[in-house]
């Protein structure tokens, strides 16, 4: 049979499409097989997920669904710290000042004691979680766009483009990165959006080695050349082809990355270069308060300390046990 008898790729793609169960029962049986193989790993992806609800993410972007999908009779997600501050008497406002109490211990008042000013610990955690929350999340998604553009281009079309992309690679990857951060950060300002597009941006170009890599291995499946063959364009095959074979790839370094962006939030913040004060952050927790007033009220620094742990414990953890399940080249060796 000749290949213009077949007709186009698009007729062929559509030959036969194996039954599928519905998308809610994928979902939960894939989440069951991930606990029960993976148990420590999930219980890190529930804690991500509470530091997410806590931040904020989840009901922003569920809000942001409801909005766009004009969905009938539908109530905003409330904002948790914003619930808890209101509904229950153990939230306050983050900046609300209370002298009289400052630098307290833990108390039926004050579950984690109070700062320098009076202000709660735990209230000021909560909100914190914002911060930490969204610079992760919105960096990660700048840095993978970045990261699967440059890889997926430089290995698929190789030459002229791959050498050209690789040099700019390597010019972003020579530069000190915290040092051109803070350079950015204190011409610019160092606002909520500001931080999350400056460490998107500059952690994008590293990521794109794995990509490039990755890609390079599934340009030479024959899938591939007989896309072409067929007269499949550049553009179909990158989008219909290689990424979705590079996408579990991209979600398990994205998962490994948001560690690392909360560190480098953390560490901005404790440099004076974070999100500008009374909002808190848990960096600058640590550098305004818990330096200063550590042993007069230790879990200045303890909490904020350990909140960070935490979330980059869970983030690398989970990002780890995902990376089992999903890479077919690891699965059973753990």
């Amino acid at each position: 049979m000749a290949v213009s008898e077949l007709g186009s790729i698009a007729d062929i793609e559509g030959w036969t499409q194996p039954a599928q169960r519905p998308l809610f029962n994928r979902i939960t049986s894939g989440l069951w097989n991930f606990t029960r193989k993976k148990p420590l790993g999930a219980m890190c992806g529930l804690v991500v997920l509470f530091f997410m609800i806590i931040g904020d993410l989840v009901p922003e972007t569920a809000n942001k669904f409801l909005s766009v999908t004009n969905i009938s009779n539908s109530k905003p997600v409330p904002y948790m710290a914003d619930f808890l501050e209101k509904n229950t008497g153990i939230i306050y406002p983050y900046a609300k000042q209370d002298l009289r109490s400052r630098l307290q211990g833990p108390s039926s008042k004050h579950l984690l004691g109070t700062d320098s000013i009076g202000r709660d610990i735990l209230s000021r955690l909560v909100y914190g979680a914002r911060t930490a929350v969204m610079v992760s999340f919105g960096a990660v998604l700048i840095s993978e766009t970045i990261a699967a553009t440059l890889g997926i281009m430089a290995g698929y079309y190789g030459g002229f483009v791959d050498k050209f992309a690789y040099r700019i690679v390597d010019v972003f990857q020579s530069l000190p990165g915290l040092v051109v951060l803070i350079t950015i950060l204190g011409i610019f300002g160092s606002g909520l959006w500001e931080m999350i597009i400056v460490i998107g941006v500059l952690g994008g170009p590293a990521g794109s080695r794995t990509l490039r890599g990755q890609t390079i291995y599934v340009m030479a499946s024959p899938f591939i050349e007989a896309a072409r063959v067929l007269g499949a364009s550049d553009r179909r095959i990158m989008l219909r082809y290689v990424l979705p074979n590079i996408f579990a790839l991209m979600i398990l370094a994205s998962t490994l990355r948001l560690g690392i962006v909360v560190l480098i939030e953390a560490s901005l913040s404790f440099l004076g270069y974070g999100l500008p004060p009374p909002f808190p952050s848990w960096g600058q927790m640590l550098s305004l308060e818990g330096r200063e007033y550590m042993r007069t009220q230790p879990g200045l620094a303890i909490y904020p300390g350990l909140a960070i742990g935490l979330l980059v414990f869970s983030y690398n953890l989970f990002g780890d046990a995902l990376r089992d399940v999903l890479d077919p080249r690891l699965r059973g060796s753990r």
